[in-house]
């Protein structure tokens, strides 16, 4: 009888191994990645970073915001205990950051980035 039950686990172990589920190591239905401005991505699998062009990243895991427009990307990472922001500006291909909220919103200002800009959850943009 034990070496029935054994068998029995060892298909669902299986059955769940291939298909895709998130507790299971390997891709999954969390999995995401989503495109930005310019050569910028987001990817998400079981942390959030954003990379550019061939995998080069730009900000490490784990980003817990996100706003972009044709301009500016706008990430607030979160890190131990520890929040940073960042702001790409995609047309010179510059990263500012990591900056403190008050460096942030004075950078922001001073470039005059859209108010309407956001800071939001990686996942709300994912399709």
């Amino acid at each position: 009888m034990t070496k029935k039950y054994i068998l029995i686990i060892s298909i669902i172990v299986l059955m769940f191994s291939f298909s895709g589920c998130e507790f299971v190591v390997g891709p999954g239905s969390a999995d995401y990645s989503y495109k930005l401005s310019g050569n910028y991505e987001l990817y998400h699998a079981g942390y959030t970073s954003i990379y550019k062009g061939d995998y080069e990243i730009v900000v490490t895991a784990e980003v817990k915001k996100i706003a972009w427009d044709d301009l500016y990307i706008l990430a607030r990472q979160e890190d131990d205990d520890k929040i940073n922001y960042f702001i790409i500006d995609v047309n010179q291909d510059k990263v500012l950051g990591p900056l403190s909220e008050e460096d942030f919103n004075k950078k922001r200002d001073e470039l005059k980035i859209d108010k309407d800009l956001k800071l939001k959850d990686p996942s709300k943009y994912r399709k």
